[in-house]
């Protein structure tokens, strides 16, 4: 409650930001003091018991920010409009996810101002590592590609399904990020990132004054008043920190990730894995135990074991899972309550208010497609990996979520309507289709108009 009430909220999501820092500094100090591959692997394993440290010096703000956004719909409902309480989740400073989209939309523009650049970047026969070795001799290449580096500096652990370990970094495979820079080279102008969130920033302001004048009204408005005061500067101010998490395990998990593959390279030298990425397959107390009891962990049984469960991957990757599944084994089906939902809507959870129509694009592979400004993004999930096709999004429809999933968070905070949780959204909809998406009533609605007689109906 010290964090809600009387804590000064300004500046702890760079406080924070700073923490990430000096413990990402630290680990890596650590990880390269070791001397070997053995130790420096057994060192990654000891901090991963204490990477939860920094973590939880920020949480009670982080909570702090949710429950006074929580309070704010709880107390104001009833005084102001719902976009108007939305529009307090929009344009924050401090997040990390956000710095990021604007990063890559700064990366975009400077490969805007040069038209050999732009041209050289669109040659999709090309792979991204080409284009980006052959872009330092073309006009505004050099200033490009320090602004890439810089990016992948800070960013480069990021990728699409990122969570996965295994899965291939931005630094390590650029191609969803050059496809997105790609996308926003020819579908949008110079700055306009950057302007869109201002504009965000500025309706968040303009929200919040609406939101103090409106509690100080009424009976109990001289009670009501100053605790909306304080709610409103808390979760403008803290509400950013709901990233921090995340991007710190994604950063630890980035200097994780080389000794792993060391490991399953040294493994693969001795003979005792087929390939060095086998290694994805074995859990960390068979690593430990393959360096430590050699005999008891025989070269077969290691294989047998990789063998089984890569088989058992490729098996489960063909499979849909259920979207729950109780403690007891039950597999319940959700009926989700659609309410006015037209007959043929595709009915999930509102999760960013409003209403939008337009093209739908199903994307299933942020790294083979990119988004056209207002175009409605049809995904499986999105992660942070997908961020940057937010900015062109006028609209998000995704097969699972809920209201804190990352797709949900950044939906809000770019301000578009946003529906998740829609069973086989990407197979129900296809690319070109024109859907309506109510963001307040958590249903999709398919418009039977198609888009080119529209458009003749417009000019005739």
């Amino acid at each position: 409650m010290g964090v809600l009430l009387f804590a000064k909220p300004e500046g702890i999501p760079d406080d924070k930001r700073q923490v990430m820092d000096d413990y990402i500094a630290q680990v890596k100090a650590t990880l390269n003091s070791a001397e070997d591959i053995q130790t420096r692997f057994k060192l990654a394993v000891d901090e991963m018991q204490r990477v939860f440290q920094p973590i939880s010096t920020w949480v009670p703000h982080m909570m702090g920010g949710m429950l006074s956004m929580a309070l704010l719909n709880k107390v104001m409902s009833n005084h102001v409009d719902d976009d108007t309480l939305a529009a307090l989740g929009q344009g924050l400073a401090g997040n990390v996810t956000t710095e990021m989209g604007l990063a890559v939309g700064d990366i975009t523009d400077a490969a805007r101002a040069s038209r050999e650049l732009m041209n050289h970047l669109n040659q999709t026969e090309l792979d991204a590592k080409t284009r980006l070795a052959e872009a330092s001799a073309l006009a505004g290449g050099p200033e490009f590609l320090q602004m890439w580096g810089d990016f992948l500096e800070t960013y480069g652990v990021r990728g699409p399904s990122e969570i996965d370990l295994s899965r291939q970094r931005w630094y390590e495979d650029p191609s969803s990020l050059l496809q997105m820079i790609v996308g926003g080279l020819t579908h949008s102008t110079q700055g306009k990132h950057r302007e869109e969130y201002e504009r965000l920033a500025v309706e968040n302001e303009k929200a919040a004054h609406k939101i103090v004048d409106a509690a100080y009204q009424g009976g109990l408005g001289f009670i009501r008043g100053p605790l909306v005061r304080r709610l409103t500067r808390v979760s403008s101010n803290l509400m950013p920190l709901r990233e921090h998490h995340k991007f710190l395990m994604i950063r630890f998990l980035g200097l994780v990730k080389p000794i792993i593959l060391d490991v399953g390279q040294l493994l693969h030298e001795e003979g005792r894995l087929a390939l060095p990425d086998d290694i994805w397959f074995l859990t960390i107390p068979e690593i430990l135990n393959a360096f430590e009891s050699p005999t008891e962990l025989s070269t077969s049984l290691l294989q047998t074991l990789v063998n089984e469960r890569r088989a058992d991957h490729e098996r489960y990757r063909e499979m849909t899972p259920p979207r729950v599944v109780t403690s007891e084994g039950e597999i319940p089906i959700p009926k989700l309550d659609g309410g006015d939902a037209h007959a043929g809507a595709l009915v999930g959870t509102p999760v960013s208010a409003g209403i939008v129509e337009g093209i739908a694009k199903v994307v299933l592979n942020p790294s083979q497609e990119a988004l056209n400004p207002g175009e409605i993004l049809v995904a499986p999930f999105t992660d942070p990996g997908w961020t940057p096709l937010f900015v062109n999004a006028a609209g998000l429809i995704t097969e699972v979520g809920g209201l804190m999933t990352h797709g949900s968070v950044v939906a809000r905070e770019y301000g578009i309507p946003a529906v998740v949780g829609v069973m086989d959204a990407t197979k129900q909809i296809q690319t070109g289709d024109r859907v309506r998406v109510h963001g307040d009533a958590g249903y999709v609605e398919f418009l039977d108009v198609d888009v080119n007689t529209d458009a003749e109906a417009e000019t005739s």
